[in-house]
């Protein structure tokens, strides 16, 4: 019974531990977390386990072709799996990511680096020269969805906000903004006991 030796828990920014395990020989392995993505980014070997299937309800349907999936039993016998470069560079991971892909290309998101980057430049020029908003929904390619979506926000049809919408509930009765603000509110007070108090209190009760 028990855990074995070499089997410990830890707690923190999954970035860290495999950090950590990119230097120590670890091994990722996982269904279908997302943490698998940034295991191949760190080029930490990376197995998402079959012994279930490969189903969609599971989510590791997403990782065919990656070179990661592979079972309890093979990973026993000594496999180690090796993630695919093209592939993991498909999903914006991986070494290719910083420079080129495989082949030559654009790794990556780079392409959609260079454009937010370009943006941003155009943002802090002297004359603003950001191109103009151009929305897909507008009043005439959406007129029965357009003004519903923007009064579940408190705005009107004009986009200006709509009576009564900043302090209580807006014209559809949905929350206002200071009820969306008590609710991130909450919500930021759960993840802050999940992520940083539950941990502090369950090693305080295995003193």
């Amino acid at each position: 019974g028990g855990m074995p030796p070499n089997c410990r828990l830890v707690y923190g920014h999954m970035g860290t531990i495999l950090d950590r395990a990119r230097h120590t020989g670890g091994l990722l392995v996982t269904v279908s977390s997302t943490a698998a993505l940034e295991s191949l980014h760190r080029s930490v070997p990376t197995a998402v386990l079959t012994d279930l299937g490969v189903r969609e309800v599971l989510g590791n349907h997403y990782f065919l072709g990656s070179g990661c999936l592979t079972s309890w039993d093979r990973l026993d016998a000594g496999h180690l799996p090796e993630g695919d470069p093209e592939w993991a560079a498909r999903q914006g991971a991986g070494a290719a990511t910083a420079g080129t892909g495989p082949g030559g290309g654009p790794g990556g998101f780079r392409p959609a680096r260079e454009r937010v980057s370009e943006l941003v430049a155009l943002s802090r020029a002297a004359d603003g020269g950001l191109p103009p908003l151009a929305p897909y929904y507008t009043p005439a390619t959406a007129p029965g969805y357009l003004p519903g979506l923007l009064r579940r926000y408190g705005l009107g049809p004009d986009g200006a906000p709509l009576a009564g919408a900043a302090g209580g509930a807006g014209a559809d009765g949905g929350p206002g903004v200071v009820r969306r603000a008590l609710r991130e509110a909450a919500r930021g007070a759960y993840r802050h006991g999940v992520q940083r108090v539950a941990p502090v209190i369950r090693r305080v009760g295995e003193l």
